[in-house]
């Protein structure tokens, strides 16, 4: 019986700490997504506070480009060819992780 009582409370225990655990993931970032003509990106958007620039594909992959300095941003928008930009100005340029 006496085992059965702390079986039980341990049980407990580890409900307690659980629910003690939960918290919020921590929210995105609010990025403002530019809607571009290409036949490879579907859209991009910038952080600027972390210096990460954002690039969704046609097949809705995102990809993050970390330590984009703003300067390379305003040259992306600007590019004619937003496929051939992310080719040859930030893939092999910047570390970059896909994220969806």
């Amino acid at each position: 019986m006496e085992d059965f009582d702390e079986l039980e409370q341990e049980e407990q225990e580890l409900k307690e700490a659980k629910s003690t655990r939960r918290t919020r993931r921590p929210r995105a970032p609010r990025l403002r997504w530019k809607r571009v003509r290409s036949s490879n990106v579907h859209s991009i958007a910038y952080d600027e506070n972390e210096f990460v620039l954002y690039v969704k594909f046609l097949d809705l992959s995102v990809y993050k480009y970390y330590d984009v300095d703003p300067d390379i941003w305003s040259e992306f928008v600007m590019a004619p060819s937003k496929g051939r930009f992310v080719w040859t100005h930030l893939r092999d340029v910047y570390e970059y992780e896909r994220v969806s």
